[in-house]
């Protein structure tokens, strides 16, 4: 036989959801290609030199990521598990 939780126990499970889910909304979503934009012709170059052989590993930038907003967004993300 199922026991189910009294109504007190599901509002405050639905509360901590919906505190959970607009913290991450604030933190946690963004769209990762926005960052990924880089100079067309560096990159241009990059490939030109990596399909003739002459690179292995073409250098890409990527001049959009915040390294530090990226650690701090990774900090928030991982602070909200231990909730």
């Amino acid at each position: 036989m199922e026991i189910l939780p009294n109504k007190q126990q599901e509002y405050e499970k639905s509360a901590a959801d919906e505190h959970l889910y607009e913290t991450f909304k604030k933190i946690g979503s963004l769209q990762a290609y926005e960052y990924l934009n880089g100079n067309l012709e560096y990159r241009g170059e990059q490939k030109r030199q990596f399909i003739a052989g002459k690179i292995q590993n073409p250098n890409l930038d990527y001049p959009e990521i915040d390294s530090d907003e990226l650690n701090q967004i990774e900090f928030e993300l991982v602070s909200m598990k231990k909730m």
